[in-house]
């Protein structure tokens, strides 16, 4: 599962991205369930065998394990904020009904992982990357109308790799 999704954000960012100037890099962020800082390792587009490695590694050693909806530019530093992302390829609804936040869309998602039981991220791909500008209003769109949790359409929010274990937080 975990390779299937890498592939798939790879491939989308890809397509989103062809003929970009520096399309910039794919972050997967490791955060421990007892706190501290994300730790952002980032990765070229198309380097699905090095993601994957170190999705189930970090999993493997008790992290959570997520993976971001935009590149980031070269020299970025921690995570990066708005300003260095390259281009958004994707949005996602953070639909967690143990929260009552168990959000909708009107349309069918590119594809549906699930967080944890009973909670998802519907995931929207486009055909086109977004420059972050481009992106935050209709980020702020999705998550006024679909009713999910407040990293709805958050164009800097990592959201959950599918097929890593979500470790709960003391």
């Amino acid at each position: 599962m975990v390779r299937i999704h890498i592939e798939l954000v790879n491939d989308h960012a890809a397509r989103a991205l062809n003929g970009a100037d520096r399309p910039g890099f794919l972050q997967l962020d490791r955060i421990h369930p007892a706190g501290g800082p994300a730790v952002s390792t980032r990765f070229a587009v198309g380097d699905v065998d090095r993601m994957v490695e170190a999705a189930i590694d970090d999993a493997g050693v008790g992290f959570n394990v997520y993976v971001e909806t935009r590149t980031v530019a070269e020299g970025t530093r921690k995570r990066g904020g708005a300003a260095d992302t390259r281009g958004v390829f994707a949005f996602v609804v953070d639909s967690d009904a143990d929260k009552g936040k168990g959000g909708t869309l009107p349309i069918e998602p590119s594809i549906i992982v699930e967080t944890s039981p009973g909670n998802f991220h519907p995931w929207i791909f486009l055909d086109r990357a977004l420059t972050a500008a481009e992106a935050e209003p209709l980020g702020k769109a999705i998550k006024a109308g679909s009713g999910g949790d407040s990293n709805t359409g958050v164009i800097t929010q990592p959201y959950r790799v599918a097929g890593t274990p979500n470790y709960p937080g003391p």
